[in-house]
């Protein structure tokens, strides 16, 4: 099949791959990062035969493990990407005929695409050797503190017909999928997974990380969170400066940042500049996230274990209180926009910077829906259920 990526090839003297064959789509426009969909697939193909169709901005950058094969989509901006996109999608489900189908996103994301996607479901649907269609769903749990969702009946009557479970990729202390669908209720199931983290929860390899990253994803952008940020490196407790690096973003005017960097150049270890190519990433590898709360930046941080500081923008009642959410469980640090100043921000910045380097939110986001998938799946070799737990309307084993 065009497009189609083998790692293993027919009649190489391999013994037969004996696992279940799971079928992985991947959307597009996932925002949580290559890194987390490496880790995701590593383990599924721990016990599954794993395939995994996506198109290029999906796959851009994933470290495939040895053994999954890949089915490689037209980017959905190409003038013959749909019906392309289509008969390969299709064409990968028949081929692979997969005990397990798990869609990212769909039906909660992704709408230009539900022909392609409702014609595998419709095959799954009809096709008892598909065991489990599963949603895996990460992106609606970022935009949700704060962002409208759109009450999608269709959407809800979709995940009610196709599909057994939705996997919510997150801790609900920080994000609720089913707070993101009031007043819209599901009849599936919903399952909490955790984070799903690039390094097994409590074993990351922490590099060394020295600088303050200040980062504004608001648009407009904060000018008043860098000017604090600057005025902070005068109000330094004693032995506890650091390096500070100021992230403007592209919106920012050219005189604001040639404002910043004039003031920056009067204070030692203090960088202005214009943008970087992923925020998230950048503030990842930070020894103290500086941010206004953007859901990207601040999901990265949680599942990163970095320690974060969140000044909320002026009027963005919304993201201030679910900074002050995450503050009251103690994942992050909050500094009210009512009380930044320059002092204020470096103390802030100080006590930031002795928060535990893993606050015990549930990372193990990758083990736990390879843990579920198995046992509804496949139940006999790792999670047997008991003898009465069996519902007799669905055949299933209980969630």
């Amino acid at each position: 099949m065009e497009g189609r990526l083998f790692n293993t090839t027919p009649g190489d003297g391999l013994p037969i791959d004996v696992r279940l064959p799971l079928l992985f789509y991947c959307h597009d426009a996932l925002r949580c990062g290559s890194a987390q969909r490496a880790a995701l697939v590593a383990s599924l193909s721990s016990h599954f035969r794993v395939v995994v169709v996506g198109g290029p901005e999906a796959l851009q950058r994933v470290d495939v493990p040895p053994g999954v094969d890949v089915v490689r989509l037209p980017p959905t901006w190409s003038d013959d990407g749909s019906p392309a996109r289509a008969q390969l999608l299709l064409g990968a489900y028949l081929e692979i005929d997969p005990a397990v189908l798990l869609i990212e996103q769909f039906p909660f994301g992704c709408a230009q695409l539900s022909d392609d996607i409702v014609c595998v479901l419709d095959g799954a649907a009809a096709n008892p050797r598909t065991r489990l269609v599963a949603c895996s769903v990460a992106d609606l749990l970022v935009d949700q503190p704060f962002t409208a969702w759109r009450h999608d009946a269709q959407a809800q009557r979709l995940a009610d017909w196709y599909f057994d479970v939705v996997f919510a990729h997150a801790d609900p202390r920080v994000g609720r999928f089913e707070d993101a669908l009031e007043p819209l209720t599901l009849r599936v199931p919903v399952r909490y997974t955790g984070f799903v983290a690039a390094t097994p929860a409590g074993h990351a390899a922490v590099p060394p990380r020295r600088d303050v990253v200040v980062t504004c994803a608001g648009a407009p952008p904060d000018p008043a969170l860098f000017r604090a940020a600057i005025e902070a490196c005068d109000h330094w407790p004693a032995g506890e400066r650091l390096p500070v690096r100021i992230v403007v973003g592209p919106a920012l005017p050219d005189a604001e940042l040639a404002d910043l960097r004039a003031e920056a150049g009067r204070r030692a270890g203090v960088v202005v500049e214009r943008g970087a190519p992923d925020q998230g990433a950048l503030a990842a590898g930070a020894a103290v996230s500086v941010n206004d709360g953007a859901c990207d930046t601040v999901f990265e941080l949680l599942r990163t274990g970095v320690p974060a500081l969140i000044v909320p923008g002026a009027g963005d009642q919304d993201r201030a209180d679910w900074a002050r959410r995450l503050a009251a469980i103690g994942a992050v640090r909050l500094l009210e926009r009512d009380r930044l100043n320059g002092t204020a921000l470096a103390n802030e910045i100080v006590a930031t910077r002795r928060l535990p380097p893993y606050f015990e939110l549930n990372r193990s986001g990758a083990a736990e829906t390879l843990k579920i998938i198995t046992r509804l799946a496949d139940p006999a070799p790792m999670f047997p259920p008991p003898l009465d737990g069996i519902d007799e309307a669905s055949g299933r084993a209980p969630l």
